[in-house]
């Protein structure tokens, strides 16, 4: 989208509205239910590890 000089339309925006909104719903969900979240070094989205056993 840089190169094409495309950051400023709307689709890209909502694409991008959409997308962090979806993450940080999916985000919500795992974390009610114990999982644990992380941002990755790069990319986009997040890591996923399964929920700490309970002594």
């Amino acid at each position: 989208m840089v190169e094409a000089d495309r950051l400023e339309e709307d689709v890209v925006t909502r694409y991008e509205t959409v997308s962090t909104t979806m993450n940080t719903a999916l985000a919500t969900v795992l974390h009610a239910f114990g999982y644990r979240t992380s941002r990755p070094l790069f990319g986009s989205g997040f890591t996923v590890q399964p929920p700490r056993p309970t002594p």
